[in-house]
């Protein structure tokens, strides 16, 4: 934790004990401004002769100091060969037990994605529902590290391979995780979040395309192809998409364009 103004340093929680490795952090922390609370998970352990109980884990802090208020371990009968966490929580709100109740979830390397009560992480997750098949090499569609997105409604959530698809992007009831539609895609897969929208659209980077769909029910609305995969979520401002690929180039896309002016703005 850092003073915004002068950079000093604050507070620092150390996730693994002094003089070990490994619970490496490298999704974005995401904070419940609400509750003071900031949530981020983590990576693997490393060698430890004390144990790491945070790796690999969902963690809550404190936003005021950063000390611990709770925890969850994948358990290792869920854990694959390199099954740790690399994306960034998201903040949703379910009904559990009939109660309206604040969730937060993300999707591990193992392809499953977890959702927990908020304030509650020890007790453990109160669904899962398996995305993908799961795996240890995100950047060729083995291993899940996409961040969802909720609009209030519906939970999006962004996958790579599943036994028939090369990809998929899912509609998740976020009460339930049940399946309210999955697109399935044939030559690519999201590795980067999946970015909500006005107007009722969700948007993907899918293999070398941008991809907007249905949010309602998971039609392909606009697929763009850039020269380069793209691994980072789409941004929406203004009514203009952004989105930059692995080759180097930045595409703004907007809607009504003519060729001409596409081909513009790709430059």
């Amino acid at each position: 934790q850092l003073n915004r103004v002068t950079g000093a340093l604050q507070n620092t929680l150390n996730v693994v004990p002094n003089g070990c490795t490994g619970g490496g952090v490298w999704g974005s922390p995401t904070v419940d401004a609400a509750a003071g609370t900031i949530y981020f998970d983590t990576g693997n352990p490393g060698s430890c002769t004390s144990g790491e109980p945070l790796a690999p884990a969902v963690v809550e802090v404190h936003a005021s100091d950063l000390s611990l208020v709770g925890s969850w371990a994948v358990p290792p009968a869920q854990q694959q060969g390199d099954s740790d966490f690399g994306a960034t929580p998201t903040l949703f709100n379910g009904v559990i037990g009939g109660q309206s109740q604040p969730l937060v979830g993300m999707v591990n390397k193992n392809g499953i994605f977890y959702a927990f009560e908020r304030d509650a992480l020890p007790s453990g997750p109160v669904w899962t529902t398996q995305i993908a098949i799961g795996g240890g090499d995100p950047p060729n569609g083995q291993g899940d590290i996409a961040s969802a997105a909720f609009d209030g409604t519906t939970l999006y959530v962004g996958g790579d391979a599943t036994n028939s698809c090369s990809g998929s992007l899912n509609a998740l009831n976020p009460s339930t995780g049940a399946f309210i539609w999955q697109h399935c895609f044939t030559d690519g897969f999201v590795l980067g979040g999946v970015t909500g929208a006005s107007g009722g659209v969700v948007a993907v980077g899918e293999g070398n395309n941008i991809a907007v769909f249905s949010a309602a029910t998971g039609a392909s609305l606009f697929t763009y192809a850039g020269a380069g995969t793209f691994w980072g979520p789409p941004t929406i401002a203004d009514g203009t998409l952004y989105e930059g690929d692995m080759a180097g180039n930045l595409y703004a896309l907007t809607v009504n364009q003519t060729p001409a002016a596409r081909d513009r703005r790709r430059e």
